[in-house]
């Protein structure tokens, strides 16, 4: 067998060899832990294998869990509270300032599915995607009409104050 894999590998090059990709996949995900608004981690299957992929939501940002600034880390909680109410009205009244570990066992005790339409690797190695509640409605873009994101083309960031003006238009 490690002969035939040899044998394999020797046909492939830097040049002829595609780099691994899930870019234009549409397929059903399970949420298993949320860092913020617009990252999150799901189980993909592709070829009935089973993989964990950090996903960063597509095309948009919110503000970060991080921040030493009280408005933009609270607006970061409001934007997690509400992508954890868009993946499952179960998750409704979880509790703004819920931790992490305790939110991931919420999300790995129960099954919460979305579809995912997968982009390519960001530059931290994140998947890209679009995720979609069972209606076909983009979570991605209730965030923005939330309030609680807004549109990102992956160029320099908004500063805190940007965020902030951006919004509370």
């Amino acid at each position: 067998m490690e002969d035939n894999i040899i044998s394999e590998l020797a046909k492939y090059t830097y040049d002829n060899t595609p780099e691994y990709s899930l870019n234009g996949l549409t397929t059903i995900c399970r949420v298993v832990d949320i860092y913020d608004g617009d990252t999150c981690s799901c189980i993909i299957g592709h070829n009935n294998v089973f993989h964990k992929y950090k996903v960063r939501l597509a095309e948009i940002d919110t503000c970060e869990i991080k921040s030493k600034n009280d408005d933009t880390h609270y607006l970061a909680l409001q934007a997690r509270k509400k992508l954890c109410s868009l993946i499952s009205n179960k998750l409704d009244n979880i509790d703004i300032n819920i931790t992490r570990k305790d939110l991931r066992t919420i999300l790995n005790n129960e099954i919460f599915l979305l579809q995912i339409k997968c982009g390519e690797f960001d530059k931290y190695g994140r998947l890209l995607g679009w995720l979609y509640s069972n209606d076909n409605t983009s979570l991605n873009q209730l965030l923005i009409n939330s309030h609680l994101a807004y549109s990102y083309n992956g160029g320099t960031k908004l500063s805190e104050k940007s965020q902030i003006n951006t919004l509370n238009t």
